[in-house]
């Protein structure tokens, strides 16, 4: 979930994380990412720039990796 330190970002991955799921938490800011990581078992952080193709691609093989698949990408990054 890209946005997932602060915001609607963060209220969704909380939700999610409540209800059962797994999230890989995404944002330019892995500090503020790791303290609300801490709070939500066994989430996983990934530090990204969503407007850097590269940082994408790491995202998507490490996440695919530590969980075998990504069912629900949400989006809630702005890329300005």
């Amino acid at each position: 979930m890209t946005g997932a330190s602060g915001g609607i970002g963060e209220a969704v991955a909380r939700i999610l994380t409540a209800n059962g799921a797994t999230v890989v938490l995404v944002a330019r800011s892995g500090e503020k990412l790791s303290q609300i990581a801490a709070e939500l078992s066994g989430s996983l952080v990934n530090e990204t720039d969503m407007r850097q193709p590269r940082d994408i691609h790491r995202l998507i093989r490490e996440s695919e990796h530590r969980f075998g698949r990504i069912d629900l990408p949400i989006r809630c990054a702005r890329t300005r």
